[in-house]
C-alpha cells in the first residue's frame, strides 16, 4: 500500500502516483509484505496566473507576469509571437500562441491571441454605372463599410451594390477597423 506522511504536502493513490498539494516536502512510503519502502519528494509552487493584456496587434508589444521572478518565457510559435525574458510578448503574425513562464520546472500556460493590422483589401469590380443602373464592388476582406463621397451622384449598400444617380464622377470606398485600427 502506497502513503503519504504529509497529506496536506501531497498525496499517493493506489497505484502510486502521487499528486502534489502544496509547496513542501513529505514521506512517501510504499509497504509490502510488512516491509516499507520511503522517498522524500519536494513539491515545488507553480508560477501564479499569468496577468496581463492577453491580446496585442501585428508589430505590437504586450507585457505579461507571474511570480515568483526568475524563471523563463517561452513562445509555442515564434512565428506567431515572441517573448522576451521579462515577459514582452511581440505579436509577429495574426493567430493564437500559447506563452508559458517555468520555475524550476513547474509552469504555466496563457494564450494569446495576435490580432492583424486593419486592411481595407482591394475594390474590384467595374468602374462605370448609368444613372438609374447599379454594379456589383466586392473586397476579398470582410466586415468592412462601404461609403459614397457624394449620394448625389451614386449610392452604394452594405454588399457594396453602387447605385448610379446622376451624371458625375465619385468616390466609392470601403474600410475595415478592427482593435488594431482602420484601413
Amino acid at each position: 500500500t502506497w502513503a503519504s506522511g504529509a497529506t496536506g504536502t501531497a498525496i499517493v493513490g493506489s497505484t502510486g502516483i502521487v499528486t502534489g498539494i502544496a509547496a513542501g516536502t513529505a514521506t512517501i512510503s510504499y509497504t509490502a509484505s510488512g516491509c516499507v519502502r520511503t522517498a522524500s519528494l519536494s513539491v515545488l509552487a507553480a508560477p501564479s496566473v499569468i496577468t496581463g493584456t492577453m491580446s496585442v496587434c501585428v508589430g505590437s508589444t504586450t507585457a505579461l507576469a507571474s511570480s515568483p521572478t526568475g524563471g523563463s518565457w517561452v513562445s509555442g510559435n515564434s512565428a506567431i509571437a515572441t517573448v522576451g525574458t521579462s515577459g514582452v510578448v511581440t505579436g509577429v503574425s495574426a493567430g493564437t500562441v500559447n506563452i508559458t513562464y517555468a520555475v524550476s520546472g513547474c509552469f504555466r500556460v496563457a494564450n494569446v491571441t495576435v490580432n492583424p493590422l486593419s486592411s481595407a483589401g482591394t475594390i474590384t469590380g467595374t468602374s462605370i454605372v448609368c444613372a438609374g443602373n447599379t454594379i456589383a464592388l466586392s473586397n476579398t476582406t470582410t466586415g468592412g463599410t462601404w461609403s459614397s463621397s457624394d449620394g448625389a451622384i451614386a449610392t452604394v449598400g452594405s454588399t457594396g451594390v453602387v447605385t448610379g444617380v446622376s451624371a458625375g464622377t465619385v468616390l466609392i470606398s470601403y474600410s475595415v477597423s478592427n482593435a488594431c485600427g482602420s484601413g
